[in-house]
């Protein structure tokens, strides 16, 4: 469970990183044919973690880059577009080549297949669930050293 959540803390870093810096590179473009992103280059030593880390080829660790600006931008349409049903939204595949988002509301899911990704149906909000994660973090405060506590928005916990 660490190394994921480690693992999607430096995915995260990685797209403020690449959506922050736009100087043109050589990069593969993306398999729908998507080249708006194709000139972003990663940060230096990127692609090399990424391979070390994910076990990636070079290809698929830019490959996944890619997929993750592209994704980004659709996840931020259909997280406007389900206001307060919004679940949470995570990417799946050895290239993040799955956008994943969650709903409240399984009425949501044709239009989240529309937008191009891939529907769950939830119990709990995004904001519920970091309403919840609230109420945790100030009931446990005094050991705050002995535990870490986080939204995990893929268990809906």
């Amino acid at each position: 469970m660490p190394r994921r959540h480690a693992a999607m803390t430096g995915c995260v870093l990685v797209l403020t990183a690449l959506t922050s810096t736009a100087t043109p590179a050589v990069a593969h473009p993306l398999a729908t044919g998507t080249t708006a992103v194709a000139g972003l280059r990663p940060p230096p030593g990127m692609i090399q973690a990424l391979q070390r880390d994910l076990h990636l080829t070079e290809e698929q660790a830019h490959t996944r880059l890619l997929n993750e600006v592209r994704l980004t931008e659709v996840e931020a349409g259909l997280r406007a577009k389900l206001g307060t049903r919004f679940g949470g939204s995570w990417l799946e595949g050895a290239v993040a080549q799955t956008l994943v988002v969650a709903t409240t509301n399984s009425a949501d899911l044709a239009l989240i297949t529309a937008a191009g990704a891939t529907g769950r149906h939830v119990q709990h909000s995004l904001a519920d669930l970091n309403e919840m994660l609230k109420v945790v973090d100030k009931q446990w405060a005094p050991s705050a050293k002995l535990y870490v506590r986080y939204v995990d928005v893929m268990s809906n916990r």
